[in-house]
């Protein structure tokens, strides 16, 4: 497996860990998504990763092993009824 593989699942894991923390969170507020919304989420989109920068990890800081870091406050477009694809704020 070369090394672009390994990073695009490891990307992956980590959106995938990370929606369904955000899913958990909704619902425990009370918010609750409909399945059909929820089915169009995919842990495959990474354009909040720039795979060209220079990292560096200091294990040192972050959350305790096991933990998670907090989500980031959102900011909700409610969806209407009349947006489709082409003209869903996330599209």
């Amino acid at each position: 497996m070369d090394c672009r593989r390994l990073i695009a699942n490891v990307i992956v894991y980590w959106n995938t860990r990370y929606i369904a923390h955000a899913l958990e969170t909704l619902d425990r507020a009370g918010h609750r998504l409909a399945d059909d919304d929820v089915h169009h989420i995919h842990p495959v989109h990474f354009e909040h990763i720039n795979p060209f920068g220079h990292y560096r990890f200091d294990t040192r800081r972050g959350p305790a092993k096991g933990r998670l870091r907090p989500l980031h406050a959102a900011t909700y477009i409610p969806r209407t009824a009349s947006a489709t694809n082409a003209t869903a704020p996330n599209a």
